[in-house]
């Protein structure tokens, strides 16, 4: 398959269609086969996946022309990307239907989703970034760390939620106010 790429700036989170300060990670898209030399699914390809979660649960459709807004690409990258996920049997597409995650598509969905979430809160209410910045640093941290760092990461993040003394403590111990890095 040949190579494709789509450039786009980023779009401000204030206009991504998700609920409170929380955007997804959609930054320079590159769009090849989707697979990554080891054989796991492209960091491009899970942000898919995760955009077809969110549109799924948030307006039960997902069109391609939603992706392509979400994503900020043309919806060719999208139809591309979307034949790729359904060739690897992660959703049920077609052309001029809505896409569907598989069961398989949807644990992954799902495990990205999770790992980006508690990425994020980590990285605003432990470390006290602000929320764009967090955003930003939990998009990119989502597809770089490696297994192993990043559950340990989601385990104690989702720790400091459940312990919320841990979390005003280091408020206190750190002056509690949110900021750039």
């Amino acid at each position: 398959m040949a190579a494709k790429w789509a450039l786009f700036e980023p779009v401000p989170f204030s206009i991504l269609a998700f609920p409170g300060p929380t955007g997804y990670c959609f930054r320079y898209q590159t769009y090849w086969s989707g697979m990554k030399a080891n054989g796991k699914l492209s960091p491009e390809l899970e942000d898919y996946l995760e955009a077809i979660f969110v549109l799924a649960r948030e307006k039960g459709r997902v069109r391609v022309s939603d992706i392509a807004r979400m994503v900020a690409v043309h919806k060719s990258t999208v139809t591309a990307a979307l034949r790729s996920l359904a060739a690897r049997e992660l959703i049920i597409y077609s052309a001029y239907r809505k896409a569907e995650l598989t069961g398989r598509g949807l644990r992954i969905a799902r495990r990205v989703a999770r790992n980006h979430e508690a990425i994020r809160k980590f990285l605003s209410e432990v470390l006290l970034l602000d929320d764009v910045e967090a955003e930003k640093n939990a998009c990119r941290m989502e597809h770089v760390m490696d297994r192993a760092a990043l559950q340990r990461l989601v385990q104690f993040a989702e720790f400091t939620e459940k312990h919320r003394w841990s979390r005003s403590a280091w408020k206190a111990r750190s002056g509690g106010q949110k900021g750039k890095g």
